[in-house]
C-alpha cells in the first residue's frame, strides 16, 4: 500500500462532515466542487481525518489520507501567525520498519575462466555407448544432463554476482552526467564558487530530464515486449525484487494474509487461475497439432548426422552461453 497525505485549503464552509468511526465522511454534497471532492476521495480511497473545527464550528483545513496510522492535532509552536478561520495543524504519521522476504546471494557459472582443455578430455574420454545404454528416453536424456552438469561442476569456476549501482535502465550518458554532477557539488562544497554552483545547477537539470527519459523509454519497452517477449516483463519484476523495495514479506489476497513464500506463490497461482479464462471447445490445441503432424513418427529413430550438428552449432551466437544450470 502507498502512503498518500494530502492537506488543503478547499475552502467548502458549506459541506458538513459526518463521524465515520476517527475519520469523516462528507455529507450534504450539493455543489458540483462537494461532488467531485466526494467522487475523488471514494476513488482514491481517502479519509478525512482533520476533526478540529475553527472558530465558527466549520472545518476548512482538510488532511485526506488513505492510511489509518496518520492523526491531527493543534500545533502548539506554529510557524506562522494562527489566523481565527485556519487553526495551526501539526499532522502525525506512524511509520514502522518494512521487512522483505529475504534474498540469497546469486551465483553463475563464469565460462570464461572455464578449463576447457580438462572439459574436452573428460568428454572424449567417457564412454557415451555405455553410458547413454538404455531403452528409455527420458532415463538417456536423464544420465547425458547429469554427466554434462558435473563436467561444468568440475571444471567451470563458480562466482557471486555483482550487484550494479545504477538501475539497469540507466544510459551511459545518464550515468556519466550523475557523476560529473556529484562531482561538481563537491568542487562547489569546498571552493565555493559561483562557476561550479552553475555548472552544477546545469548537471542537475540535464540529470532529471534524462531520468525521466530512461524511464519512460525503459517501461514503454516493457509493456511492448509482453506480447513477444514475456521475459523481459518477469525481468523487469526480478530487478524490482533486487531492490531495497523488494516484495513485502506479508502479502495478503482477499481475507487469507500469509508471510510464508510458498504459501503467498499458492495465492499467486490462485489469483492467475480465477482470471484465466480456459480454451473453448473448438480451440486447436498443441495436442491435436502435433497428432495431425507427426503422427507414426518414433523419436528413437531419429538420426543426425555430424555435418548437421556442426553446421547447426555454427550458427549459434557465441557471446551468449546457455546457462545449464537453472
Amino acid at each position: 500500500m502507498f502512503l498518500l497525505i494530502l492537506g488543503k485549503n478547499i475552502n467548502l464552509p458549506y459541506l458538513e462532515w459526518s463521524s465515520d468511526g476517527p475519520s469523516l465522511r462528507p455529507v450534504n454534497t450539493v455543489t458540483d466542487t462537494a461532488k467531485l471532492l466526494s467522487h475523488i476521495m471514494a476513488f482514491m480511497n481517502l479519509k478525512q481525518i482533520n476533526t478540529l473545527k475553527n472558530e465558527n464550528s466549520r472545518i476548512l483545513d482538510l488532511v485526506l489520507c488513505n492510511s489509518p496510522d496518520c492523526s491531527v492535532n493543534i500545533s502548539d509552536d506554529p510557524l506562522l501567525k494562527a489566523v481565527p478561520h485556519h487553526p495551526p495543524l501539526d499532522i502525525f504519521y506512524e511509520t514502522t520498519q518494512s521487512k522483505y522476504m529475504p534474498t540469497n546471494q546469486k551465483t553463475k557459472r563464469n565460462f570464461y575462466r572455464a578449463n576447457y582443455d580438462q572439459i574436452n578430455t573428460a568428454i572424449s574420454e567417457t564412454d557415451w555407448v555405455s553410458e547413454l545404454s538404455s531403452s528409455c528416453i527420458d532415463t538417456i536424456v536423464d544420465k547425458f544432463y547429469n554427466k554434462i552438469m558435473h563436467v561444468i561442476e568440475s571444471y567451470v569456476p563458480l562466482i557471486k554476482v555483482k550487484t550494479n549501482r545504477f538501475p539497469k535502465w540507466f544510459s551511459n550518458s545518464l550515468i556519466y552526467t550523475l557523476r560529473r554532477k556529484s562531482k561538481m557539488w563537491a568542487r562547489w562544497k569546498t571552493y565555493n564558487s559561483l562557476r561550479d554552483y552553475q555548472e552544477f545547477s546545469l548537471l542537475r537539470k540535464r540529470a532529471k530530464r534524462l531520468l525521466i527519459k530512461c524511464y519512460n523509454k525503459y517501461i514503454e519497452n516493457v509493456e511492448s515486449s509482453i506480447k513477444d517477449n514475456i521475459k523481459y516483463f518477469w525481468k523487469y519484476t526480478s530487478d524490482i525484487k533486487e531492490t531495497n523495495t523488494g516484495y513485502p514479506q506479508v502479502m495478503k489476497l482477499g481475507t487469507k494474509t500469509s508471510d510464508d513464500p510458498k504459501i503467498i506463490s499458492e495465492m499467486f497461482s490462485h489469483h492467475f487461475k480465477s482470471v484465466f479464462e480456459p480454451l473453448s471447445d473448438n480451440a486447436y490445441t498443441l495436442t491435436q497439432h502435433l497428432e495431425d503432424n507427426f503422427t507414426g513418427i518414433n523419436l528413437h529413430d531419429i538420426r543426425f548426422t555430424q555435418l548437421e550438428v556442426c553446421t547447426a552449432l555454427k550458427t549459434l551466437i557465441q557471446t551468449k552461453a546457455l546457462d545449464l544450470t537453472k
